[in-house]
C-alpha cells in the first residue's frame, strides 16, 4: 500500500513539474531531480537530438545531474534497435559514455530526444518494469519540452524581427533627415553612371 501511495505521489509531483515552467532547462532540472531523489539514483539526464546522420545521432545536454559534457554522440543503428518496439529501453551500457557501466534506462521523448537514468547496480528495483508507470508522465514531459523549445525559438525570432524593424526605421529616419536638410542637389546614379 505504501509503495502505491509513494508512486502516485511521485507521479502527481512529476505532472505538476510538467506544467509550471516555460524554461526547458528549469523543467528538466526539476523533473530529473525529483526522480533521482525519490528513486535514489546516481545520475539522470535530458538529451536533445541535434543532428541525425546515416550512422550517428548527436545530442546536446539540456540538463544532467551530475553535470556531463555538453554534446555526445551514439550509433543510430543501436538506438533504432533499442527503441524498435517501445519508447523505453533498458541496457547495461551507456548510449553516450563508453566508460560508464551499470544499469541504464532510457525513454525516447518523441522527436525531441532522450531521458536517461543510471544506477550503479546496487538498486534492486531498477528495471524497465519499475519505470512503466511513468510512461504517460514522461511522454507528457517530452511534449512539454518540445513546446518550451518552440516557445523559446519563437521569442528569439520575435526579438530579432523587432530589432531589425527598429534598425530599419532608425536608418530611414537618419537618411530622411540628411536629405531633408541637405542644401545641395542630389543625383542618384547606378554602377554604369546612368542617372536614376
Amino acid at each position: 500500500m505504501d509503495e502505491t501511495v509513494d508512486l502516485l505521489t511521485l507521479l502527481y509531483e512529476l505532472s505538476l513539474t510538467n506544467t509550471k515552467h516555460r524554461d526547458p532547462q528549469d523543467t528538466s532540472r526539476k523533473f530529473v531531480k525529483k526522480i533521482l531523489a525519490r528513486k535514489s539514483l546516481q545520475y539522470g539526464a535530458v538529451w536533445k537530438t541535434d543532428v541525425v546522420t546515416e550512422d550517428t545521432v548527436v545530442c546536446s545536454s539540456v540538463y544532467a545531474m551530475p553535470k556531463v559534457a555538453e554534446k555526445a554522440a551514439t550509433a543510430r543503428r543501436r538506438l533504432n534497435k533499442l527503441f524498435s518496439d517501445e519508447p523505453i529501453a533498458y541496457t547495461e551500457q551507456s548510449l553516450f559514455y563508453s566508460n560508464l557501466k551499470g544499469k541504464f534506462v532510457y525513454f525516447k521523448l518523441a522527436e525531441f530526444g532522450f531521458l536517461e537514468f543510471y544506477d550503479d547496480g546496487k538498486s534492486s528495483n531498477f528495471s524497465k518494469e519499475t519505470f512503466y508507470p511513468f510512461m504517460d508522465v514522461i511522454g507528457q514531459f517530452g511534449i512539454n519540452l518540445e513546446n518550451n523549445f518552440a516557445f523559446q525559438n519563437l521569442e528569439k525570432e520575435i526579438k530579432l524581427r523587432k530589432n531589425a524593424q527598429n534598425s530599419l526605421k532608425s536608418n530611414e529616419e537618419k537618411y530622411s533627415r540628411i536629405i531633408d536638410n541637405i542644401e545641395l542637389g542630389l543625383m542618384e546614379v547606378d554602377t554604369e553612371e546612368i542617372i536614376q
